[in-house]
């Protein structure tokens, strides 16, 4: 067996939802094993960032591709070789590492936003309970009452 080393990136290769779903395997960890269901991912760093290529394996155009591979059976699974087949987008090094960069940040204020939005979400749960239990008295407008 294949270890992925830190820096590597990994794509499952099988699974009920999502075939080739790619992700770093994080620095810190220990040696793991490459099984039936992963693809390790060491691409050429001179033609290819790593971050950029997860990336690519994760986008719908990669995904159009394997589902044309794996289309019409039971249990979808694709091959190394077939693996192998999928084209990826390839523009200049320096164009890759702007695009992987903008995300990042597009990413960073998705989860900014969502954990706002959570402590919102908090907030009103605490209002409506305080309202529901008479702890806060709401004004009610006299054209209201008739």
């Amino acid at each position: 067996h294949e270890h992925p080393m830190p820096n590597d990136r990994v794509s499952t290769v099988a699974g009920q939802l999502q075939q080739c779903i790619a992700c770093v395997y994080p620095f810190g960890m220990r040696p793991g094993i490459i099984t039936a269901d992963v693809i390790r991912l060491r691409p050429d760093r001179n033609v290819v960032s790593v971050d950029w290529l997860a990336l690519f394996v994760n986008s719908d155009a990669a995904r159009r591709q394997v589902r044309a591979i794996t289309g019409g059976v039971t249990r979808p699974k694709i091959t190394l070789k077939d693996f192998r087949s999928v084209l990826v987008a390839l523009p200049t090094l320096d164009e890759q590492e702007r695009i992987n960069a903008m995300l990042a940040g597009a990413v960073a204020r998705i989860s900014s936003e969502e954990d706002f939005c959570d402590k919102l979400k908090k907030l009103k749960q605490g209002l409506m309970h305080d309202l529901l239990t008479g702890r806060v008295r709401v004004p009610v407008p006299e054209e209201v009452m008739v």
